[in-house]
């Protein structure tokens, strides 16, 4: 199952406890936790962007709007995200200099790590936007 299958049958189960009375905002709550964590694992750095938001509990229906927003921000290519490493190789740099463009602001980036070691995805879009304009300097 794809990141997008699993969190749309996350967005299903919010729907289902809708009509449970158990403590459903906590619930809601994990739900929300464990999309992250499987946006975590999947490089989904927009979709993390949108879980790291959520820091109280929720209503099952504003979690299934998270879950949608999430969804929505998946790229439809599942290349369309890129590492250092891929970076490095694409423009036979180092992997300071990628990091020197991430930390001054050239190249636009997500730091996918919970620790203080980064570990940064970058857009594919963001990538081709940094060609462009380093190719017009």
């Amino acid at each position: 199952m794809n990141l997008r299958q699993q969190l749309e049958s996350l967005s299903q189960e919010l729907a289902e406890l809708h009509d449970e009375r158990m403590d459903r905002f906590d619930q809601t709550l994990h739900t929300i936790r464990e999309a992250y964590e499987l946006a975590l694992n999947h490089h989904a750095a927009d979709a993390i962007d949108i879980a790291r938001r959520v820091t109280h509990p929720l209503s099952p229906s504003e979690g299934r709007k998270i879950l949608a927003a999430m969804i929505q921000s998946l790229p439809d290519d599942p290349k369309a995200l890129l590492n250092i490493s891929d970076v490095t190789e694409l423009l036979s740099v180092s992997p300071a200099t990628v990091a020197e463009w991430i930390e001054t602001g050239q190249l636009k980036a997500s730091n996918l790590s919970k620790s203080q070691r980064p570990r940064w995805a970058i857009r594919r879009a963001d990538f081709d936007r940094f060609l462009e304009f380093r190719a017009a300097r």
